[in-house]
C-alpha cells in the first residue's frame, strides 16, 4: 500500500472500500493510488463538477444541513 495510508501504519491487510455513491473520476483515482484495495459502489454519479460535487449528485444534503453551500 502506498506510504501514509491508515491500513499501512495498522498492519491490516484485509481493507475494502464501499461506498454508496461514486463519479466515474473516484474509483479510477483510488485504484491507481491503491491497486491492492478492492473498491465497491452501489450508484454511479455522471461526474464530478470544478468544484468536486458530484452531478447530478444527491443535492449536497451535508452542505445544506450544516450551511456550507
Amino acid at each position: 500500500m502506498r506510504r501514509g495510508f491508515a491500513a499501512e501504519k495498522s498492519g491490516s491487510s484485509r481493507i475494502k472500500s464501499i461506498n454508496l455513491i461514486a463519479a466515474p473520476e473516484c474509483p479510477a483515482r483510488f485504484e491507481k493510488n491503491h491497486p491492492d484495495v478492492p473498491a465497491f459502489a452501489a450508484a454511479k454519479d455522471v461526474r464530478i463538477n470544478d468544484r468536486f460535487y458530484a452531478v447530478p449528485g444527491p443535492g449536497e444534503a451535508g452542505d445544506r444541513i450544516f450551511g456550507t453551500l
